[in-house]
């Protein structure tokens, strides 16, 4: 038991349920690939499992993203061997997530939902296909 809280600490989690509010967004966060198939249309859907296994790995691979956000208000996303940098901010209501890339572009998303165990966030309010859906890495 000791181990498992101590492991908690280190990734920057608290002890709670698993879908508690998150305080943050602080700690290692990876692209949730389930989530974003229940989230497809269901015609989306259909198209995707028709697809090959082959099909299916490949688009999986090139859907791994891991954002690292640290809380001395960096952060690093990491794409395969690409590693982009920058800096975060959220807001006070946690419902904006600014992100500043070291070379200037700037990602405004609003936060859909932050819990302990996923992030949703987007560029338009709603729920949207193209929201990027995250999970604890």
């Amino acid at each position: 038991m000791g181990m498992m809280v101590f492991a908690c600490c280190l990734l920057g989690c608290s002890i709670a349920e698993e879908d508690s509010e998150a305080s943050s967004v602080v700690g290692s966060w990876k692209n949730s690939h389930e989530a974003e198939i229940e989230a497809m249309t269901p015609e989306d859907k259909r198209f995707y499992e028709s697809l090959s296994e082959s099909k299916k790995d490949e688009i999986r691979e090139t859907r791994r993203v891991v954002y690292n956000f640290r809380e001395d208000g960096s952060f690093e996303k990491k794409h395969g061997e690409k590693i982009d940098k920058g800096k975060w901010k959220l807001s006070a209501d946690k419902k904006q997530l600014v992100i500043t890339y070291d070379d200037g572009q700037v990602d405004e998303l609003i936060v859909k939902k932050l819990l302990s165990s996923e992030m949703r966030v987007g560029k338009e309010f709603g729920l949207h296909k193209d929201d990027i859906i995250l999970e604890p890495n």
